[in-house]
């Protein structure tokens, strides 16, 4: 499209109006992909960071954090920690295993750049 749009405007004769709105097109299509895949990486960096320090003390669940106002109802965490005590045999055995084998899963899923390729094309396809 951009290149139509080049071509249309250079076989007119407008070679001094060219650069301006080139340059102009160019920022408008490339500056919100800049931000997009900026936030992108920043969210993977969290996550990583994430990964690297999880510790399920630190989790949170919805009915601790608002006091438990129903008794009848068990708690999320006990009920949480139970299983993972019965699956994993202990909290840190879980936690490791978090930590060792969650940032690889996601490697392999977002290839060797962090980024899929077919997320590739389809974030450059209007430029195409």
């Amino acid at each position: 499209m951009v290149m139509f749009v080049m071509i249309f405007l250079f076989s007119l004769g407008f070679r001094a109006a060219l650069l301006p709105s080139v340059g102009a097109i160019f920022f408008f299509i490339l500056y919100p992909a800049a931000v997009t895949f900026r936030d992108y990486f920043w969210s993977m960096d969290t996550l990583a960071e994430q990964l690297r320090n999880f510790c399920i003390a630190n989790s949170k669940c919805h009915c601790c954090s608002t006091g438990h106002p129903d008794r009848s109802v068990p708690c999320d965490r006990e009920i949480v920690l139970r299983c993972i005590r019965r699956w994993f045999g202990s909290e840190k055995t879980f936690e490791d295993t978090v930590r060792a084998l969650l940032p690889s899963l996601f490697a392999e899923q977002l290839g060797r750049f962090g980024f899929p390729y077919w997320l590739l094309l389809v974030a450059t396809c209007p430029m195409l």
